[in-house]
């Protein structure tokens, strides 16, 4: 009997240390070991989060200084174009006017009857004979006076003289080729549009012109 008890006791103590430790063991399988795995990943998301952070910024950094070298080499670039259009288009327009000088200074040529030719001699001058047709005349209208030294005086400025007239385009035949040619005679005002207003350039004999 007493052997009995002492088992019974032994068993009741084996039990309760095994119920103790199961517990100790319960509790350190859910307290301490689950949570170390959740730290590490959370930790492990830090540092990946973190680094693509860091790289994405990299990135947009490099971006901006490439933007920024190509801005610095693109305003050089364009102000040396620039310079040489400008530079190219002074010298055609200085070869312009002295061709235009050569033409119209240089001594003037007979009026040639082939029409292909004339296309040649665009601002060259010509000499004819006949007499003018002041029956003939016309006008074209409205037309304000061409005067370079009051243009350069008045450059800039927003008034005007409002002063009007015409060019006054007469026939002229030439006697010596059989033909009538139109010649532009150059501006009148408007109260010298009549001829009987200007009776000194209603030349009727046959003269030279050029």
């Amino acid at each position: 009997m007493a052997s009995l008890k002492s088992a019974l006791l032994y068993s009741n103590r084996v039990l309760t240390t095994l119920k103790n430790q199961t517990h100790v063991i319960y509790i350190k399988r859910t307290l301490l070991l689950p949570r170390l795995p959740l730290f590490k990943r959370a930790e492990g998301r830090l540092i990946t989060f973190g680094r693509q952070s860091s790289s994405t910024v990299a990135k947009a950094q490099r971006g901006e200084d490439s933007l920024l070298k190509w801005l610095l080499l693109l305003i050089p670039a364009t102000t040396f174009g620039l310079g040489t259009w400008q530079m190219k288009r002074r010298q055609w327009k200085m070869q312009l006017i002295a061709e235009l000088n050569r033409l119209t200074t240089a001594e003037p040529i007979p009026l040639p009857l082939d029409p292909h030719e004339l296309q040649s001699l665009e601002y060259r001058r010509v000499k004819v004979r006949g007499q003018f047709d002041h029956s003939q005349e016309l006008y074209i209208l409205p037309r304000s006076p061409v005067d370079p030294e009051k243009e350069a005086r008045e450059a800039g400025t927003l008034s005007s003289s409002g002063e009007t007239g015409a060019y006054v385009v007469t026939p002229f035949y030439c006697t010596d080729l059989g033909i009538t040619i139109l010649v532009n005679r150059g501006y009148v005002p408007k109260r010298k549009i009549r001829p009987e207003s200007r009776m000194k350039g209603q030349v009727r004999a046959s003269h030279d012109f050029t």
